[in-house]
């Protein structure tokens, strides 16, 4: 089927040679009685305003000015397509195509269909501050006997043996963690590698080896059971309870109670005490011994040494 020019009603294309079929509107089935060489038959296309103007440029010929109408519309590319079937815009009117993405450009939607986005090529600044800057959360109280005893807890769970049984942590026959293990081994492995000698420029390759340091430790687990105690006795709301607990810890760490509801021991103090007069004795079967504060101030139990943080200086 031949085609001869373009509809001016729709832009549809003219069809027919007008010897053998009469030209017409690709849109109209001609009569079958209409002679070959009679007149061009046009459509009845009407737009929405009621005009039958050919190839609209704008967006309100086509009836699509409303930036929100227009954006309810699901992508450009599918306006486009509608408008050509319709036959708003030639096939080969390219410059009507341009005039059509730059107005979707204009609007902020991609000729894909997609929003664009209005910050591109911006720089990111963000101006809304915290609202809680500067406050402290009044919920996160550290100094309580169920964050000390947390502590304690997470401590022995890092220690966790790989059978799930137990911990890998060693303690004395009172079931008290060594307060002179201070530090803990740790083996640093040093990969291969070539290095170049400073002084003759000389690349010399280096085997891979491991050795062990001895790393001191951010917190004892004696330390830490200490504060727990300490801090559940301290917090109790009732008395019993408080007793309850002053038995708990005058039993476990042999100090006697005077000593104890006078508050005279300190871990450090108690430490001292413990290893040079309890250590390696199994105090809690047969021949009970109980630590007292007199006999440490007076010297019996030897003189410690402190560094600046009130630790104890263990000799070598």
């Amino acid at each position: 089927m031949d085609e001869y020019g373009t509809c001016p009603k729709c832009g549809g294309d003219i069809v027919g040679d007008g010897y053998t079929m009469v030209q017409h509107c690709e849109n109209v089935d001609p009569p079958s009685d209409r002679e070959p060489d009679s007149e061009v038959i046009y459509c009845d296309f009407k737009d929405a305003e009621g005009t039958d103007s050919l190839y609209p440029k704008t967006m309100s010929e086509i009836g699509l000015a409303d930036p929100e109408r227009f954006k309810s519309i699901v992508g450009g590319q599918q306006l486009l397509r509608r408008v050509a079937i319709v036959g708003k815009i030639a096939k080969n009117d390219q410059e009507s195509v341009d005039v059509l993405l730059n107005q979707l450009k204009s609007l902020g939607v991609h000729p894909s269909g997609r929003k664009m986005r209005t910050d591109k090529g911006k720089s990111h600044v963000v101006t809304k501050t915290r609202s809680d800057k500067g406050t402290k959360r009044v919920h996160y109280n550290k100094d309580t006997a169920g964050y000390a005893r947390r502590q304690f807890q997470a401590f022995i769970r890092t220690h966790a043996s790989s059978d799930g049984h137990g911990d890998t942590l060693i303690r004395d026959v009172n079931m008290i963690f060594n307060p002179r293990t201070t530090h803990f081994a740790k083996t640093i492995t040093v990969r291969a590698r070539e290095q170049v000698d400073k002084r003759t420029g000389i690349a010399q390759q280096r085997d891979a080896r491991q050795y062990t340091v001895a790393m001191k430790r951010p917190h004892h687990p004696e330390k830490l059971r200490w504060d727990w105690f300490m801090k559940e006795y301290n917090t109790v709301d009732n008395s019993k309870d408080a007793q309850h607990w002053a038995n708990r810890i005058c039993d476990f760490y042999f100090i006697s109670y005077d000593d104890f509801f006078e508050g005279l021991w300190t871990y450090n103090e108690w430490a001292w005490a413990y290893v040079n007069t309890l250590l390696g004795h199994n105090n809690r079967i047969a021949g009970r011994q109980v630590l007292s504060y007199d006999k440490f101030l007076a010297g019996e139990y030897g003189l410690p040494s402190f560094d600046i943080d009130g630790n104890v200086i263990w000799p070598k």
